[in-house]
């Protein structure tokens, strides 16, 4: 993988990252009804093992920037301990304004049923 190549992975990554929270938000997810947050914070919280995938993504979602400049939305990068529990990422993962958050989990290979429990009891 070229440093060029992987910096194309992740421009692609952050345009999919900004349409997913778009599309989420638009859908009317968590009570929000915006095409973008203005006033939300968005966590990107990953959950996977070690891989190269992960690393690409975590990095778009570090560069991430909304698209409108007089956003005020704050978006934030967690990575989840494998090894927690479900009780212990949902802990990590809680907002100190739960009305104006919202989080979109990444997860890896095996960990589906994990990222489903945590991401409905957040």
């Amino acid at each position: 993988l070229s440093y060029a190549d992987a910096w194309s992975s992740i421009e692609k990554h952050q345009s999919w990252l900004l349409s997913k929270v778009s599309e989420l938000l638009a859908s009317g997810c968590g009570g929000v009804t915006d095409t973008e947050p203005t006033g939300t914070d968005v966590t990107f919280a990953y959950l996977s093992s070690n891989s190269m995938d992960l690393l690409l993504s975590m990095m778009a979602s570090t560069s991430f920037a909304f698209s409108s400049p007089n956003s005020k939305a704050k978006h934030f990068t967690a990575l989840l301990n494998t090894r927690w529990t479900p009780d212990e990422m949902i802990k990590a993962l809680q907002s100190q304004n739960p009305a104006n958050s919202r989080t979109i989990i990444l997860y890896g290979d095996g960990f589906s049923g994990t990222a489903l429990e945590v991401s409905q009891k957040l």
